[in-house]
């Protein structure tokens, strides 16, 4: 209706109309305006979250995503998300699978997976994920997520998880090193032990030192392979690692200087990287072995899987373990010290009273088995009372280690001799062919002569001998046969006294 036609009441409902419309134009652009500023808000707050937050399609295929997913995924910004299917940053391509069947069923779920970012870095990720279906059907329309960093957490919980390994590890190396039983076998054991707790493919200790064959009856090497295969190497030896390889430090002057040798074998020289390929190891851990301060040898650990780097607590712990090795070797070698001073003889080296007997009965008992015979020879050697009074306990001493040298080359190395008293020395021909002794009596007069004429003593070796045969058939004792044999060398000694007219007294 054109105003001019309109009463004056008309007028008015058409103005308060007009005011009324536009108090609501009014209400509407300042709650319009209101809702843009708390929206830029929230954008912002998602922007600046340090969670990941994204909205990806049915089929993976990321929509948004704020600036930490950016950083989470290895993105600078978020064009670079463009075409991107999240999928392919899983490890595990079948979890994202698992998530969309669960999605079906579950609206939420919470879970951890391991994600690969752009760089190929892997990370640990817990993931908060909400599924918005479509109307018309109960399909997947969107996904809408959270991802939170949680790698560090999960290597703390790993590290900690492996750190009990391997002291659990550790604590029974400790426990079989120090058994009492041999130490070989108990190597062995802790290097299963160990390798287990931390992964290892392979494990060794190696001896570097010229006493290796002191405790070991093998090269000093032992090798363990894992449950997953790995080949043995043909030449189980330190041959294999770049010990010695020139350079400005080898690992042979470092491992003196108490170092630990480990990393990848690309963090290592050219030459040691390619020695390390060559043997299919990807990374490896070596810790010295030292023996009353000096270097004996070495434990190592390889990879031979991956480019793995040692986590602190393992380092701590196979360090431990070398020093509980060193320990137990020094304990052996002490041991083994005690034991042959126990049956050695210390003037001589020849065995003593003690460790006669031991053997003895050992042989007696094995010729009971072979159906053989053992010649035993009883030695007394003559005027040692003589030159102790005349030359000297010097000299003296002197006659009781000529007379073993001349009873070691005598007896064969098969053979048994041992110094059991003062003047007194005992033998037992073993496998021998003779009967009743009389080539040995005749060797040792022999060798006797033989060694006074060359050496330029002011003293004479000679002996007197008793000869007697032990038959498997026999039931008598070692002590009887030492007896028996003890007797005869005094008859041999009192006729030759006769004969040079000496008067008969025991020396």
């Amino acid at each position: 209706m054109n105003p001019e036609d309109m009463s004056r009441e008309q007028l008015i409902d058409e103005l308060k109309e007009l005011k009324k419309v536009s108090k609501e134009n009014e209400a509407y652009f300042k709650l319009k305006e209101k809702y843009a500023d708390l929206l830029q808000k929230y954008i912002t707050i998602f922007s600046y979250l340090p969670v990941g937050i994204f909205r990806i399609d049915a089929k993976g295929y990321i929509l948004e995503g704020n600036d930490a997913f950016c950083e989470i995924l290895g993105y600078e910004n978020l064009i670079e998300l463009n075409d991107i299917n999240l999928k392919d940053h899983y490890n595990n391509p079948r979890k994202f699978e698992e998530l969309q069947r669960r999605l079906l069923r579950e609206q939420n779920i919470n879970e951890e997976f391991q994600l690969i970012r752009t760089d190929k870095k892997k990370l640990w990720i817990h993931t908060y994920s909400h599924a918005i279906y479509c109307d018309e059907s109960e399909d997947i329309k969107f996904i809408y997520g959270v991802f939170i960093d949680i790698t560090e957490r999960k290597n703390f919980e790993r590290e900690l998880r492996r750190s009990g390994l391997v002291l659990e590890g550790v604590s029974f190396a400790a426990e079989q090193l120090l058994k009492d039983s041999q130490l070989e076998q108990n190597i062995t054991e802790m290097l299963d032990s160990i390798s287990f707790a931390i992964g290892a493919s392979r494990a060794y200790v190696s001896c570097m030192s010229a006493e290796k064959n002191d405790f070991f009856k093998s090269d000093g090497i032992f090798l363990w392979t894992n449950i997953i295969h790995v080949d043995k190497l043909q030449d189980a030896s330190m041959d294999n690692l770049p010990i010695y390889i020139d350079s400005e430090k080898n690992w042979h002057e470092r491992l003196k200087l108490g170092e630990t040798i480990f990393g990848t074998c690309d963090e290592f020289s050219e030459k040691e990287s390619s020695m390390l390929k060559k043997n299919g190891i990807f990374s490896i851990l070596i810790v010295p072995v030292f023996l009353e301060g000096s270097l004996w040898g070495i434990m190592g650990f390889e990879d031979c899987f991956d480019k793995r780097h040692w986590e602190a607590a393992e380092l701590f712990a196979i360090r431990t373990a070398a020093n509980i090795l060193g320990a137990a070797i020094e304990r052996t070698k002490m041991m083994n010290r005690l034991q042959m001073m126990s049956v050695t003889d210390e003037m001589t080296g020849l065995s003593n009273r003690r460790g006669f007997m031991i053997l003895a009965n050992q042989q007696m008992k094995m010729s009971s088995r072979r159906k053989s015979k053992l010649i035993f020879i009883f030695i007394d050697m003559d005027g040692l009372k003589w030159i102790n009074d005349n030359l000297g306990h010097k000299d003296g001493d002197q006659a009781i280690c000529d007379m073993a040298e001349v009873l070691q080359i005598t007896f064969r190395d098969s053979d048994i001799v041992a110094r059991i008293g003062g003047d007194e020395f005992v033998g037992i021909a073993i496998d021998s062919v003779e009967h009743g002794g009389t080539t040995i009596k005749e060797r040792l007069n022999t060798v006797t002569k033989e060694f006074n004429s060359k050496e330029k003593r002011p003293f004479h070796l000679s002996a007197s001998v008793g000869v007697t045969s032990y038959d498997h058939e026999e039931s008598c004792n070692l002590d009887e046969l030492l007896t028996r044999a003890d007797n005869l060398m005094y008859e041999e000694k009192k006729k030759r006294k006769q004969k040079r007219g000496e008067k008969i007294t025991p020396d």
